[in-house]
């Protein structure tokens, strides 16, 4: 049987370990051709400076041009759709990625979010399970190869991100968020069915442990790169690098449905071996919700954005010394046909999101979809219903949680 190839190339220099990692693989030659249109995706979610390493490393950006390059394409186009909710194009500039872009010489930089209708196509999925049919840019359809370049890094709700869910940032909001409200790492599945990338590059350069994907996640110095053909053998192979195990992931659905291999068996690691470059990473989302003692939290069904705010809403409580008093809470949110029977009622039930608003007679509610982590704030600390903040989402995301609560009170002061 043939096995799927894994690169890993350990280093300090960012040029020479992705050169390493792409020599090391087979028919990159017949990929990336004189003449070819090259796709390239990288990670750019949310607006962060490249530091936190919430998005891709600029600088592993470049040194992928510059490799690219030297096979003389006839255009290479950077595309991304950030976020439900957020700008691409600031996201990237942010990140330091649109700046690399144009240094490295990158010919287009596309927002997919506002490609016009022309420009998108329809891709029916084989066996979907989820989603039957996906939007997608019609560049990338047509590109002679397409480079998925995401950062490895700790995820709220699923564990990790790598070269399987970055992938997720090729359609619209629209689309994104109907993954959301379906089983997302089926959706995931059903959108890699149609969208595998050629050639997939991690950076895990500097990859991103604990409270991730955003801000309140540490970046780790691990200095690797790793690259392949097959999307779910890299992610296997990260795992295996930094102590996550595969089978406790959403790559086992990807595996069983034949999109890729996770087994050991099943990979050929090239380039430095697992074991010299082992590192464990800190990751709390294992635990889910049961890490809030204290807490009666009801996230089944909720999409992973309404996760994130309330991870990260408990995550500042604590840090500011709120917790504690307002243990004994129940936390409903996500869709329900009925409200669990239970939680608690009155003061002591918070309500967060649009789905569980038919319920907001019996409890506190705030309003959202997704709320912004300032109403669940202050639902908890006043227990007073909150209406959808108007404020944008990157400015309690662009705070870490030493002070982000600090200017939540500040902000609650300033509209009594």
């Amino acid at each position: 049987m043939t096995k799927s190839v894994v690169s890993i190339a350990k280093g300090t220099d960012i040029q020479e370990m992705v050169d390493r990692a792409l020599a090391q693989l087979d028919g990159v030659d017949n990929l990336l051709k004189p003449g070819a249109v090259v796709f390239i995706k990288p990670n750019a979610g949310h607006p962060a400076p490249p530091e936190t390493s919430v998005n891709t490393n600029p600088e592993v950006l470049k040194a992928v041009v510059a490799a690219v390059k030297r096979y003389k394409p006839k255009e290479i186009i950077m595309a991304e759709a950030s976020a439900v909710g957020q700008d691409t194009l600031k996201a990237l500039a942010t990140a330091g990625l649109h700046q690399a872009a144009q240094e490295a010489g990158v010919d287009r930089v596309v927002d997919i979010k506002r490609l016009a209708k022309e420009d998108l196509v329809d891709v029916d999925v084989p066996d979907g399970v989820e989603i039957k049919k996906f939007r997608v840019p019609k560049m990338m359809v047509d590109a002679d190869c397409v480079i998925g370049l995401p950062i490895f890094k700790t995820h709220l709700s699923m564990v990790f991100t790598g070269a399987v869910k970055a992938m997720k940032g090729v359609v619209d909001d629209r689309t994104h968020r109907k993954m959301h409200f379906v089983d997302l790492s089926e959706a995931l599945f059903d959108l890699l069915a149609v969208s595998q990338p050629d050639i997939s590059i991690v950076d895990m350069v500097r990859p991103m442990e604990g409270l991730g994907p955003m801000t309140l996640g540490k970046p780790v110095d691990f200095g690797c790169i790793v690259a392949g053909t097959d999307a779910l053998a890299i992610d296997a192979t990260c795992c295996r690098m930094t102590g996550i195990d595969v089978y406790d992931t959403y790559l086992t659905k990807g595996a069983k449905r034949g999109v890729g291999v996770i087994d050991e068996d099943q990979i050929e690691i090239r380039g430095n071996r697992i074991k010299e470059v082992y590192r464990k990473l800190d990751t709390p989302f294992l635990e889910g919700f049961s890490r809030y003692d204290g807490y009666c939290i009801y996230d089944e069904n909720s999409c992973s954005s309404c996760m994130g705010v309330m991870m990260y809403v408990l995550e500042a409580l604590k840090t500011q010394g709120k917790y504690d008093e307002n243990k004994g809470i129940s936390i409903v949110f996500g869709p329900k046909k009925d409200l669990p029977e239970e939680a608690a009622r009155g003061k002591d039930l918070i309500l967060v999101g649009k789905c569980v608003e038919r319920f907001r007679d019996q409890g506190v509610f705030v309003g959202g979809c997704p709320p912004m982590a300032f109403g669940p704030v202050f639902a908890i600390l006043k227990r007073e219903d909150q209406e959808e903040e108007q404020a944008p989402v990157d400015a309690w995301k662009d705070a870490g949680a030493e002070d982000w609560l600090q200017a939540v009170e500040g902000k609650h002061k300033d509209k009594n």
